[in-house]
């Protein structure tokens, strides 16, 4: 229910944002992949802010863990290539943590 609260109370957010000519919001968003797959809060979200003049970009963040590791790297781009495909706006992948990567991890993804 918490995940539809925020779509509830778009009034809410309305104020909230205020007049935004020439600023940029950034929403951080849960890592819960089910709401950018299969639950149309996002979506939602994103029209929202889309009939309110906003223009959206999407950053979708892969800990980079996914890359050491075949099945995760193909795992995380199909969450990430689901999530370009619900939220349909342009999107951009960020690799992180990679400070997080032992050296032999590092070295292997050079």
């Amino acid at each position: 229910m918490e995940r539809k609260y925020l779509i509830q109370n778009l009034e809410w957010l309305e104020e909230g944002l205020g007049d935004f000519d020439n600023d940029y919001y950034l929403f951080d968003c849960p890592g819960q992949i089910e709401l950018y797959t299969h639950v149309p809060v996002m979506r939602t979200l994103v029209n929202t802010l889309q009939r309110w003049d906003f223009r959206i970009c999407g950053v979708f963040l892969i800990d980079a863990q996914f890359l050491t590791d075949t099945a995760k790297f193909f795992s995380g781009m199909m969450s990430a290539l689901s999530a370009m495909v619900q939220l349909e706006v342009p999107h951009v992948n960020v690799i992180s943590k990679v400070d997080l990567l032992n050296k032999e991890d590092r070295k292997s993804l050079e």
